[in-house]
């Protein structure tokens, strides 16, 4: 039996790495070149109230990202409209499928092009709220249709015909939840390599939890290592764009990257899950912090019966921004440990629980009942986002005082 090992095989870690490399140099000679056309045409983001910028920039930098990373995806998969993904050169992804009702690889795809359009045209022609929204969810309906017109037999042996309630209920439920993230994604888009970075904390650890639940099935060919792939060549995406966003701005992701990146990252967060109630919450936990956010300030506004649609700088990491006058890179620097802790608290709790070769997980071998286990682990991350929210309350009742004496 071949030894697929890292040691035992160290270019078993080629494949994943040879998309994440050629993806960055894509998404960094790509982002350039929309850097070039933006101050070309004056694609500018003009600075407002509630900006956090005070220079006119470039903003469709995120157009680099979905170049280099749909050339990734298409490189793996070309047969989209027959299902047979015999993708360019004989190269091919095969994603494992679990019970998701879309076919990963056209999702996927359709996610990062119809977002790189609908936000590049919100970037230049500045859509209403309403407007933009509508585009969301054509974005994230079109998959689903698309599954039930092109492969009709797919459909029917995932539930379409003899469980079309069920069906239904799950391709709303991950309807709601792409059109939900992609635009949270954009709201926290604000601050120079924040969005980047966390996407990049996101693959990180979504890498990490697959090596524990694949063990050495991510080194072998076959659908573990190809999710890998995906997730470098993402990460590799937005390494490149992130050449020209941080420390010193030369760009921004805009909304043709916010919104794919954002429908990407949420789509990707569900595939390997199954829509298992834990496997679901563990591959979400290092979305969290954006989340949270997002919800903590909707909650916030509505309770003051702010108008939901008006644009505001009302988010957690806006108010930090404001109150204590840091810099950007000052910023990121606060918040990466909270993106940190999340993800490290989803790989670790995946350690505890996932199946040894013996037959029982870590918890169980100690005697841990995974119930304990479960709420250990939601009860750690909930005091990690209110640790997050006191801090941020603390440095505005300190401006406060300060600007009153």
């Amino acid at each position: 039996m071949e030894d697929w090992s890292v040691f035992a095989n160290p270019a078993a870690f080629l494949y994943p790495l040879v998309f994440f490399l050629g993806t960055a140099v894509a998404s960094a000679v790509l982002t350039g070149l929309a850097v070039f056309v933006a101050r070309r045409f004056r694609l500018y983001a003009h600075p407002v109230d509630r900006s956090s910028h005070s220079v006119p920039t470039p903003q469709v930098g995120g157009v680099g990202i979905c170049l280099a990373l749909g050339a990734a995806l298409a490189f793996g998969c070309s047969g989209l409209a027959t299902g047979e993904f015999s993708g360019f050169f004989g190269f091919q992804f095969r994603f494992p499928h679990y019970a998701l009702m879309l076919d990963p690889h056209w999702a996927l795809l359709s996610y990062v092009v119809l977002g790189m359009l609908l936000g590049l045209i919100d970037d230049v022609l500045h859509l209403r709220a309403l407007v933009k929204l509508a585009g969301l969810v054509f974005l994230a309906t079109v998959p689903f249709l698309a599954e039930i017109w092109f492969d009709a037999a797919r459909a029917a042996q995932l539930g379409f015909e003899h469980h079309p309630v069920r069906f239904w209920i799950q391709c709303l439920v991950v309807f709601g939840w792409i059109v939900f993230f992609a635009n949270a994604f954009n709201f926290m888009d604000g601050v120079n390599g924040q969005s980047g970075v966390f996407a990049l904390n996101a693959v990180f650890w979504w890498g990490a939890i697959l090596f524990l639940n694949g063990n050495q099935a991510v080194l072998v060919p076959g659908p573990e290592r190809d999710l890998l792939a995906v997730y470098c060549a993402l990460g590799g995406a937005v390494l490149g764009f992130l050449f020209w966003n941080f420390p010193r701005p030369a760009t921004f992701m805009g909304d043709s990257g916010a919104l794919p990146l954002g429908a990407a990252l949420a789509f990707l967060a569900i595939v390997p899950t199954g829509f298992g109630e834990h496997e679901v919450v563990v591959y979400v936990m290092p979305l969290s912090v954006f989340i949270y956010d997002v919800l903590y300030t909707l909650v916030r506004r509505a309770g003051r019966r702010e108008n939901l649609l008006q644009a505001h700088r009302s988010h957690l990491y806006q108010r930090l921004l404001i109150a204590t006058g840091w810099s950007h890179a000052r910023l990121l620097a606060f918040h990466l440990p909270f993106y940190l802790l999340t993800g490290f608290a989803a790989w670790f709790y995946t350690a505890l629980t996932v199946q040894t070769p013996g037959g029982e997980s870590i918890a169980e071998a100690a005697g841990v009942p995974d119930r304990v286990v479960w709420w250990a682990w939601v009860a750690f991350v909930a005091l990690v986002l209110v640790v997050y929210t006191m801090l941020v309350l603390q440095y505005e009742a300190k401006a406060r005082k300060e600007r009153s004496s």
